[in-house]
């Protein structure tokens, strides 16, 4: 008896790291659409975008296919799992793990193998009907219960995810890169390079920093696309200028300055900053104004700090009071600190639709209760209708993993994993 519980919770936790892990790429597809479409919206014929839901998961211990040679394909660990879009239903088959999708029907029942020696001819139901004996179904309602019976599932994932991010960064780094690297983070021979190769004159550029790219989520490429064309993105002070300028380098060819951020000018605005370290917020005068070319959203802070530092934030408009929220863009010269996720996810619009709320919250509790008094991020996010925005932002050290789908092997033995 004790054997059998143990080994129902075992298949539990592995039940719901699968849903987790599923639910999380569920979650990265949708925030994606919803920034691919929010320009199509005024378009004819527009389909609104729904997010999608997992309804149910059937696991089978064991599980068969017919294959075209009309033999019998006998797998381990198999998942079906019912999701449902808007009004919309369709399946997914899996094998083991979130990346080996052997399956997908859609609402037609119209179904389609990864590998082209399974027969097609076949619908879900019929499937079901000849695995009926291994089944053991999972409901929506059992899905949230496992969440709140077995938390530690979920930082088991995170982890996990953090580790993959840590990986993949590594990956990308080739040897060629690394070389390039000992020479231009050496500030005085950096600082040299750029000033001969933009054709400055020696000493133009006072003061440099590099801003850092790592991350899929990293928000100064959401924000400025043009750094997709760079390896690196540097902010100097030319003095010859009087401006501050990013300027994009790509291994092997000269800099640019980026056309896309224009110089800045000085302004006498203000924003409400984001601390990164202690996710207090207070007014902040705004020095230099960088604005991003064709943004409504978005635009850049810039001024130097104590020791000559540059110091960059990143500036959220709200259209409707043509009002700043404000937090530190990460740089060489400026680390991301314990709150620097949360802060940015108030900050990035696919997350956070409007910070018209953020702003008018800010200025009430300021207002109501004494300007002297502290107010954090988590007090301005109270109440706003976009929950998925803060439910996040006490896992700050949440990271989200790379979840890419692996198609199987056209040989057939490759549907089984090597033990």
């Amino acid at each position: 008896m004790e054997e059998e519980i143990k080994q129902k919770e075992e298949l539990d936790k592995k039940i719901l790291f699968f849903k987790l892990k599923l639910q999380q790429r569920l979650d990265e597809e949708y925030k994606e659409k919803l920034v691919e479409d929010s320009e199509k919206e005024e378009i004819e014929g527009f389909e609104e975008v729904f997010e999608t839901e997992i309804s149910s998961i059937k696991y089978y211990d064991e599980f068969f296919l017919k294959t075209k040679f009309k033999e019998l394909l006998g797998l381990n660990e198999v998942y079906i799992v019912e999701l449902r879009s808007g009004e919309k239903t369709i399946y997914e088959i899996y094998l083991k793990d979130t990346n080996h999708k052997i399956a997908y029907i859609d609402v037609d029942e119209k179904i389609e193998f990864i590998n082209e020696l399974i027969d097609s001819n076949v619908t879900i139901k019929e499937i079901e009907e000849m695995n009926e004996k291994n089944k053991i179904e999972y409901f929506e309602e059992d899905l949230e219960k496992l969440e709140e019976e077995y938390p530690e599932v979920k930082e088991e994932l995170e982890k996990e995810n953090y580790q993959t991010e840590l990986l993949n960064e590594e990956e990308q780094i080739d040897e060629e890169e690394k070389k390039d690297e000992e020479i231009l983070e050496n500030s005085e021979l950096n600082t040299q390079m750029l000033e001969e190769e933009l054709g400055l004159d020696n000493g133009d550029i006072v003061s440099c920093t590099k801003v850092i790219l790592n991350g899929k989520d990293n928000l100064f490429k959401k924000q400025v696309k043009e750094a997709k064309d760079f390896d690196r993105i540097y902010l100097v002070y030319v003095k010859s200028s009087d401006s501050f300028r990013f300027v994009g380098k790509k291994v092997g060819e000269k800099p640019k300055f980026l056309e896309s951020v224009e110089p800045s000018n000085e302004t006498m605005k203000q924003s409400i900053d984001i601390d990164s370290e202690t996710g207090d917020m207070e007014y902040r005068n705004i020095k230099g104004l960088m604005k991003i070319k064709d943004s409504k959203d978005y635009d850049f802070s810039v001024k130097i700090g104590q020791y000559g530092c540059i110091e960059l934030e990143s500036l959220r408009k709200d259209e409707s009071s043509n009002k700043y929220i404000s937090t530190k863009v990460e740089t060489t010269s400026q680390r991301p600190l314990e709150n620097q996720k949360a802060a940015e996810k108030l900050m990035d619009k696919r997350y956070n639709k409007y910070i018209h709320d953020d702003v008018e919250n800010f200025e009430d509790i300021k207002e109501n209760e004494g300007s002297s008094i502290d107010v954090n991020i988590r007090d301005v996010a109270k109440g706003k209708e976009e929950q998925h925005v803060r439910e996040e932002l006490d896992e700050i050290d949440e990271k989200e993993g790379k979840n890419r789908e692996k198609s199987l092997d056209e040989n057939i033995k490759k549907y089984y994993y090597d033990e």
